[in-house]
């Protein structure tokens, strides 16, 4: 089973060009702090289509919750 954030909040601007699209947002994560940036970049052309996508953390986090107990503590120790 694959655990994630239920909601998540931020912002989030999309674009399309013909046949490209982009998305580009910042969240909070998993963290509740804005530090999540996330991307993609996809081309169409008639059924067939690529997509690029990436995003992360753009800091550390070195705060506790109840939700990330465990990485926090390991994170600590290094």
């Amino acid at each position: 089973m694959e655990s994630g954030n239920a909601v998540s909040r931020g912002i989030q601007v999309n674009q399309t060009w013909g046949k490209w699209s982009a998305s580009l947002a910042w969240t909070d994560g998993f963290y509740q702090r804005y530090s999540w940036l996330s991307g993609d970049l996809m081309y169409t052309n008639g059924p067939n289509m690529i997509m690029f996508v990436g995003g992360g953390n753009l800091g550390q986090t070195k705060f506790e919750t109840f939700a990330t107990p465990v990485q926090n503590m390991a994170a600590s120790t290094t």
